[in-house]
């Protein structure tokens, strides 16, 4: 009997009826309308179940077959991987050998044992291993806590040790000062045994000038003075090279040059403190990248700042020092100018004084220096017309100029009078001065020390152009004094009618000044600090004027006329109004220093033109005297 399906369409199966007996076949008793064969070539297609149909004929079933043919499929591949599971086992036991497999099985077996053992050697091995490791481990973290204390224990100790270096460095700093200290008293004990010597044998040193208005090097400048009242037989070199002079506030030993010529001897020292002019400085510094000629360097630039006109370039260049990222440089590598270096002042310059207040009073400086006649006229002609012009000064301290370079080294005062007229009188021309009683005079004789307005006097100066002149002052508190008064009424008895002397606050050259007005903290010749400061006071020159106006009184119709005394460190000057003689005053020049010994000099005059009570000396050395309460001179109190 044949399994039951449906088709595919659903449709339910035929009847089935009794199949006709064939042969091969017995019989099933009935026969079944229509009726079919099984053919061999049913079964070699694989379909053992029954005919042969199509997609259409009632006993097709593709479901069925391909369930079958699928099972049988995997039933095949599984069979295969037993067997091939089978094979290795017996060839990796030994029981199956392969055809490449020429190690015996007793051999293998061997092997198999050795391995284990040598496995569990390896077991062993290992614990053991880690059992050390472990141990290492232990021991080194004994080892690294006892380094690290020994390094805890050597910071605290370098710590200590740094701590007691800084003391000892103090320590030393201070021995050092201290030594330095003691050097520079030795110095200034030795220069001043020195001094003291020289004096007593007569000869000095003058007070010292700037040698230059140029510097000579980065914060040095040139300082120079004459040797005085050398005796006779000494050798110059070795009176120079052996005296001492103060500059500045220090005392220098021998000069860095001795010079003479036939009129003078003087030394020159280079100067290099308190000297804030000559202090040129690198500003900014410019990164140029890594040196092109040095492996490992880079390269800066910077141009160089305060440096002055009539400066040597190249050596203030080469002795400026600079600090570039924290490292100090003596000088630079090189120098080089780019031709902007210097400072042309023209009329730009000079037009510049129309922004001051309309009717400022001014003294216009016109430059002697130059030696240029032209450059002179123009500077008298830059002056603009919103100011007031007091004075023309040609030229400022001309005895200098045969010290800096100006002048040749023989350039005396009968050379400086033709050459200052020469110049000055086509600058005043220029400037429309027609004599020196018009709107604007010419000052000249500004010197140093070299010249005297005797000699500039004597030579026919005010003969030309130029009417007025003035000079700078000798220091000391009563030489001071002394000068002022002898000066202005020497002024007075050639018929000058004005003097003008330096006024400033803490102005270096301020000793002609009347007064200090204000509390100065630091030193007016070196810039030093001072402790304590110096407060507001009352200046030599002071009184100085007290004497002058007390002289010269408050009638208006005062003449003055000088008297020989026939003593050269005497000079005196007589008032006269009308034809009659109402005041005199003689000033004694002789020196007299702290350094001077024995008895002091006095002066004796015989007045045969005077009546009245006379000054006894004991007044006159009241009027200088110190001591409480002072003086009074002209209603003012000293």
């Amino acid at each position: 009997m044949m399994p039951r399906s449906f088709s595919s369409y659903g449709s339910p199966p035929p009847s089935y009826s009794t199949i006709a007996p064939s042969k091969g076949y017995g019989t099933v008793g009935s026969s079944l309308q229509p009726s079919s064969q099984y053919t061999r070539s049913s079964r070699r297609n694989g379909d053992l179940n029954g005919p042969t149909g199509t997609e259409t004929s009632p006993l097709w079933s593709g479901t069925t077959v391909s369930r079958r043919l699928t099972h049988r499929i995997s039933m095949i591949l599984c069979g295969i991987v037993a067997v091939l599971l089978v094979i290795v086992f017996a060839q990796n036991t030994g029981l199956w050998p392969t055809l490449a497999d020429d190690i015996p099985a007793s051999e293998k077996a061997a092997r198999r044992q050795s391995w284990h053992l040598e496995k569990q050697m390896w077991v062993m091995e290992r614990g053991q291993w880690a059992l050390e490791q472990s141990k290492h481990e232990e021991m080194w973290g004994r080892e690294r806590k006892a380094r690290q204390e020994e390094r805890d224990a050597f910071k605290q100790e370098k710590a200590e040790w740094e701590l007691e270096r800084q003391a000892r460095q103090k320590e030393r700093d201070a021995f050092e000062r201290e030594k330095a200290e003691w050097a520079r008293q030795r110095r200034e004990e030795e220069n001043h045994r020195k001094e003291v010597e020289w004096q007593r044998r007569g000869a000095y040193w003058s007070e010292p000038w700037p040698g230059s208005s140029q510097c000579h090097g980065y914060g040095t400048r040139p300082y120079s003075a004459n040797l005085l009242n050398l005796p006779e037989g000494v050798d110059y070199r070795e009176a120079c090279k052996d005296m001492p002079i103060k500059i500045n506030g220090r005392w220098m030993d021998s000069p860095n040059k001795c010079e003479q010529d036939k009129h003078n001897t003087w030394g020159t020292w280079y100067v290099n403190f308190g000297e804030s002019q000559c202090v040129t400085y690198w500003d900014p510094f410019l990164d140029k990248g890594c040196s092109p000629d040095q492996t490992g360097m880079r390269k800066y630039e910077a141009p160089l700042r305060n440096l002055r006109r009539g400066d040597d370039w190249d050596l203030m260049c080469s002795t400026t020092p600079a600090t570039i990222r924290g490292v100090h440089f003596d000088s630079p590598k090189t120098c080089e100018i780019d031709g902007h270096g210097g400072r042309t002042v023209g009329n730009a310059y000079y037009e510049l004084s129309r922004f001051l207040p309309r009717g400022t009073h001014m003294i216009w400086g016109i430059n002697l220096g130059a030696n240029n006649v032209t450059n002179a006229v123009n500077m008298a002609k830059a002056i603009a017309s919103c100011v007031v012009l007091d004075l023309l000064e040609v030229g400022n301290e001309a005895d200098l100029y045969r010290k800096n370079g100006l002048r040749p080294s023989n350039w005396t005062v009968q050379d400086y009078v033709p050459n200052w007229i020469s110049v000055a009188d086509p600058a005043v021309a220029a400037a429309g001065i027609s004599g020196p009683d018009g709107p604007v005079s010419v000052q000249g004789a500004a010197f140093g020390q070299g010249f005297t307005p005797t000699e500039i006097f004597n030579l026919g100066i005010l003969d030309s152009a130029p009417g007025k002149a003035r000079d700078n002052p000798p220091a000391g508190l009563h030489a001071l004094t002394l000068w002022t008064i002898d000066y202005t009424l020497q002024a007075a008895t050639l018929g000058i009618k004005e003097l003008f002397f330096h006024e400033g606050i803490g102005y270096k050259y301020d000793f002609a000044s009347i007064f200090q007005p204000v509390t100065l903290n630091r030193s007016t010749t070196d810039g030093s600090p001072l402790d304590p400061p110096s407060a507001p006071h009352i200046q030599p020159s002071f009184y100085g004027a007290i004497v002058i106006n007390s002289f010269v009184g408050k009638t208006g119709a005062s003449k003055i006329v000088e008297l020989d005394v026939g003593d050269s460190n005497v000079s005196g000057c007589a008032v006269f109004e009308g034809n009659a003689v109402k005041r005199a005053v003689f000033i004694n020049l002789h020196a007299w220093l702290t350094s001077s010994t024995g008895t002091r000099p006095s002066v004796h005059i015989d007045l045969d033109f005077a009546s009245g009570p006379s000054a006894s000396q004991s007044q006159v050395d009241a009027f200088w005297s110190r001591r409480h309460g002072g003086a009074d001179l002209g209603g003012a109190e000293l």
